[in-house]
């Protein structure tokens, strides 16, 4: 199920991710960590059956330790342009 396709993407899969997807976790302190497909099931051994939208109860901020409010997105390459910025779709937004 690519992002973007049109179905809802709070049912995507951490394994639905094309490999190169990456995962984008940002904090309201500024901080912001990129995880590539496959890097959060081998550092903090997250099946890959999980969805993207349950990661908000299972990270926290590496800088400020904040577990709420955290902005997880799914960002890829647009087709055919190295020069657009990158697609990227807002699974849980930013609270507060």
């Amino acid at each position: 199920m690519p992002v973007g396709d049109g179905n809802d993407p709070r049912l995507l899969r951490l394994l639905d991710l094309a490999a190169d997807d990456s995962i984008v976790v940002g904090c309201a302190c500024g901080s912001t960590v990129e995880y590539r497909k496959g890097l959060l099931q081998r550092r903090h051994r997250i099946p890959s059956t999980t969805l993207v939208s349950d990661l908000q109860y299972r990270l926290r901020c590496s800088h400020c330790r904040r577990t709420e409010g955290l902005e997880i997105s799914v960002c890829g390459p647009v087709p055919g342009s190295v020069s657009v910025p990158r697609r990227r779709t807002v699974i849980v937004p930013r609270e507060g």
